[in-house]
């Protein structure tokens, strides 16, 4: 059955409307709903607001206490303007996140709103909380111990956090098929597109492996977790991977590499270079053979197409079945699931991998023989990197000129050459915010491996030669580990006289 993520906040008022709605119309559009309980002040806070922009602004506010009048009439839903707003959530956000995955959270959480917004009640009263619960046949009292614990405070914690990486600046928020719906007049729409996208597909039967949790691996695992999928994960630093398991769902932390390999037939690798997969795998070593053996070996990581087709030729003389699979897309889409992912490998074993990528990626292309998928990847990054390196350089234009950025940045946004890319990234450039998504120095790899294969073929790329002086400028100056937008620090160590 298809899903549709509901993302809100117990002291929204448009979270109530969805609330009381979203049961009865996932229902009839044969959708199934997952809730997702967090918090809004902390984003707010982001953005300067000490609490909602409803209080902060008269004539907003009185609008919303209008509009929530109107709403509540037509969809015949009580309505008391609450003497207090926002009310303190937490008790309630907590207690919602030990119910997720029980038969109790959606009552449970549609009587916690009347309780707000129809019967003007506080929602931080435990004896409140508790009654609901009781009425629900839900142990009452075990729950609010666990809501109280300091595990359940950093849960919320980390869900506010994955809510505001995932881009989420209100509530109520809807993910549905790989897009993202704000507000509670566009749930029908919001269940429409999940309806009508292609089906999730179901948790694979046999338990997967996971190596390499770093800044996208850790996200893209989180995802095929979610999914259902039985997962074992190990990384060289054994806290992120207890981490993961920490995290629900049927995932497994290895004590060992030996161990991943020993429980999944399917292997995941998201490794930084050709170095760290060959360490892993023990290339150079006797027990290679052993390890990839009757296996298949998934590279998602970015590494030289020759090196890629020695590697399959090897893992295929040991026994086993190699697929490409690098992706496109940084943090934020790794987190949303939203990459867009390359396949090249044997098309039996790409049939087989293709499907499971689908928790972790938008899109998928298969692209033929390795290393098709990495020449794709290396061409796709090509185009990426000296986008960014223009963009970075007309900032650095402007910003001399004595040009108003936020102008520059509007007029950009308006025109023909906006994109996802440019907006992401010109808002970095404007608010000088290097915050990683892709860092200088894997995006100097990138920029190294492109070259390479660029002369190995006798192909003319002088555009991407500047751009990997910059970027290795960039690293050289100490930013290796900021964001790639971070490349415009590197302009002013290259002025020219007049």
């Amino acid at each position: 059955m298809n899903t549709i993520e509901f993302w809100f906040d117990f002291g929204s008022n448009y979270s109530y409307l969805s609330m009381m709605r979203i049961r009865r119309l996932a229902a009839e559009a044969g959708v199934q709903v997952r809730l997702r309980p967090f918090m809004l002040g902390p984003i707010f806070k982001t953005l300067g607001w000490e609490t909602s922009p409803f209080v902060l602004q008269t004539m907003k506010g009185n609008y919303v206490w209008r509009d929530m009048e109107r709403q509540c009439a037509r969809y015949g839903l009580r309505w008391r303007r609450p003497s207090v707003f926002p009310r303190n959530a937490l008790l309630a956000a907590r207690v919602a996140l030990q119910g997720e995955g029980t038969p109790w959270l959606a009552a449970f959480c549609e009587q916690l709103m009347l309780a707000n917004f129809a019967d003007d009640r506080e929602i931080a009263d435990e004896a409140l909380v508790a009654g609901i619960l009781a009425g629900l046949g839900a142990d009452s009292e075990a729950i609010l111990a666990a809501a109280r614990t300091d595990a359940c405070k950093a849960a919320l914690r980390a869900r506010t956090a994955e809510a505001q990486a995932r881009g989420i600046f209100g509530a109520p928020m809807f993910f549905a098929g790989g897009e993202m719906f704000w507000g509670n007049d566009r749930l029908e729409e919001a269940l429409a597109h999940a309806a009508s996208a292609s089906c999730d597909p179901p948790p694979p039967t046999t338990r997967l492996g996971f190596i390499g949790l770093g800044n996208m691996g850790s996200a893209m695992a989180l995802n095929l977790a979610r999914s259902g999928a039985g997962l074992v994960v190990w990384n060289r630093t054994p806290d992120k991977a207890d981490a993961l398991a920490g995290a629900g769902g049927r995932v497994g932390a290895a004590a060992s590499r030996d161990e991943v390999f020993a429980q999944a037939p399917i292997v995941f690798l998201m490794l930084a270079n050709g170095a760290a997969i060959d360490e892993v795998l023990c290339r150079n070593e006797s027990g290679f053979a052993d390890l990839v053996r009757g296996r298949t070996i998934v590279n998602m990581g970015t590494t030289a197409p020759d090196y890629s087709r020695g590697l399959e030729a090897d893992i295929a003389a040991a026994g086993g079945r190699y697929v490409e699979a690098p992706v496109s897309g940084s943090r934020v889409p790794a987190e949303q699931g939203r990459l867009v992912g390359m396949l090249a490998g044997d098309p039996a074993a790409v049939a087989e991998v293709e499907p499971l990528l689908r928790p972790m990626c938008g899109r998928t292309f298969v692209c033929g023989a390795v290393p098709q998928a990495l020449r794709m990847k290396l061409a796709v990054n090509l185009f990426l990197i000296t986008t960014v390196t223009g963009l970075a350089e007309a900032v650095h234009f402007a910003e001399r000129q004595g040009i108003d950025l936020g102008v520059f940045r509007a007029i950009v946004d308006a025109g023909p050459m906006a994109s996802k890319v440019s907006g992401i990234k010109l808002a970095k450039l404007v608010d000088r915010d290097y915050a990683v998504q892709a860092s200088v120095a894997d995006v100097h790899m990138n920029t190294r491996l492109i070259d390479q294969a660029a002369r190995a073929a006798g192909i003319a790329a002088p555009l991407l030669e500047r751009c990997r002086a910059l970027f290795a400028r960039a690293e050289e100056l100490g930013h290796g580990t900021a964001d790639m937008a971070a490349v415009i620090l590197a302009l002013s160590q290259t002025e020219r006289s007049a």
